[in-house]
């Protein structure tokens, strides 16, 4: 019996064997920007969730960071940190005004009567990388099988990140403004080609130039649920020292990893147990912690080794490095607005171009 040809652009090229371990030996680590990767902007949100609108702010140092848009989930992450990832080797440098990641003004994450030329972030360098949806996948850890709708959740994941603002203010005053990300994902061609571009604060951490949370993308793929993914990108940023030990109660666990902490007994029980399922999925991970539930607190020990990160890890001093050895997310609390999500697409637009 004759086999059914597949249907039109089922077929996918197959890279030779030498390029596929060329692939799994790079772009192993996404170098995550401090403040941005304290944030609890990424959250395990079950399929078909309502979004809500976002708004946090971090205050330290004399200044603060602030994110506003759409509620992201783990998906997003995801795509978000192989964005990282594969920004790490590089790529074309251009302002954030040319790479079109200023949003317009006025811009309710934006100072009251805010201009144009106030805006710093206009001048500040951002990176361009190309690459593709079949390597965005891979390195996000999601499967790409012929069939599946994954593509097109990553183009839809795409979308949201590009959504999110980012602002920071300086203890001078000065301020600036960019999307977390833009660019477009190609329609017509197989592979799926994908041109992104990051906010000046993430460029700079990709490159080694600004304090950065180093996260493997191998031990974040190998974790089993969204929960453990999320719980693990916040510890790599939670110890700022790279190493150390430290406990958390399961109630600031659950406002990191859920936003916030949930009045409703039975859903807080569950989220409880997803979180003691998760530190238990990163103990048994490569993830050098050192993870163990004591009642309601969990005691999480860190060695950091510097297979992680085969570069020197370079820091620059600046308003989003914590001081005295302390993360943000300890000396301030979350602020979480939340709103419908149609109000955010309305106010905050795409940059997809």
């Amino acid at each position: 019996m004759q086999t059914p040809s597949k249907p039109k652009g089922m077929r996918r090229k197959r890279l030779p064997a030498a390029a596929r371990a060329d692939m799994q030996r790079t772009r192993q680590v996404a170098r995550h920007e401090m403040a941005l990767g304290l944030m609890s902007m990424f959250r395990p949100l079950p399929d078909g969730a309502q979004r809500r609108e976002v708004r946090i702010e971090q205050k330290f140092a004399g200044g603060l960071v602030r994110i506003m848009g759409v509620e992201m989930s783990q998906l997003e992450q995801g795509v978000f940190l192989a964005l990282l990832a594969i920004a790490a080797d590089g790529g074309s440098l251009r302002t954030a005004l040319d790479a079109g990641l200023l949003p317009g003004l006025p811009h309710p994450n934006a100072p009251k009567d805010a201009k144009p030329e106030q805006n710093i972030a206009g001048a500040a360098q951002t990176i361009e990388i190309k690459t593709s949806l079949a390597e965005l996948c891979r390195v996000a850890g999601l499967s790409d099988r012929p069939g599946s709708n994954t593509r097109e959740s990553v183009r839809l994941a795409f979308q949201r990140l590009a959504m999110i603002t980012v602002y920071a203010e300086g203890s001078n005053g000065a301020w600036g403004i960019t999307h977390l990300i833009s660019g477009a994902i190609g329609q017509g061609d197989e592979a799926g080609s994908v041109v992104a571009r990051l906010n000046p604060r993430s460029t700079a951490a990709a490159l080694g130039g600004r304090s950065y949370a180093p996260i493997s993308m191998t031990a974040y793929r190998s974790l089993p649920t969204p929960t453990a993914r999320v719980l693990y990108a916040w510890l790599c940023s939670w110890f700022t020292g790279r190493t150390g030990a430290r406990l958390i109660g399961l109630d600031a666990l659950e406002a990191h990893i859920f936003g916030a902490v949930a009045k409703d007994r039975r859903r807080r029980s569950q989220r409880r147990a997803q979180i003691r399922r998760a530190v238990e999925a990163i103990q048994n991970c490569d993830s050098q912690f050192n993870c163990v539930m004591q009642g309601e607190q969990a005691s999480i020990t860190r060695e950091f080794a510097p297979s992680i990160e085969p570069e020197p890890i370079r820091r620059a001093a600046d308003i989003d490095t914590p001081s005295g050895g302390q993360s943000p997310s300890e000396n301030s609390p979350l602020q979480v607005a939340a709103t419908s999500s149609s109000s955010t697409a309305a106010a905050l637009g795409l940059a997809a171009g």
